[in-house]
């Protein structure tokens, strides 16, 4: 993972939006890496405060609830767009 973008990803979100949009491809693989990387560690967490097991459990669980409502929110941002003529393209709902 590049420090660099989660440093700006950090201070200027904004303009990694901007940026994924040009830069799709290379983008996107490490944005989601950083998702599941900190999810899992957050979940790793959490579930430490029970047992060893739930915390393994939990380290599994959390990077999905990170992603799948986002998957589905972004979805649904694109149709709703579609539906009132708005102007989006789904590269940039996906990312948003």
């Amino acid at each position: 993972m590049n420090i660099q973008l989660l440093s700006q990803l950090i201070r200027r979100p904004a303009d990694v939006v901007d940026r994924a949009t040009s830069d799709y491809g290379r983008l996107i693989p490490t944005l989601l890496a950083v998702t599941i990387v900190c999810g899992a560690f957050f979940g790793l967490t959490i579930g430490s405060h029970h047992s060893a097991r739930q915390a393994v459990f939990a380290a599994i669980k959390m990077p999905m609830v990170f992603l799948i409502p986002a998957l589905l929110a972004g979805t649904a941002t694109h149709s709703l767009c579609g539906v009132v003529q708005a102007p989006s393209s789904f590269r940039r709902s996906a990312i948003a």
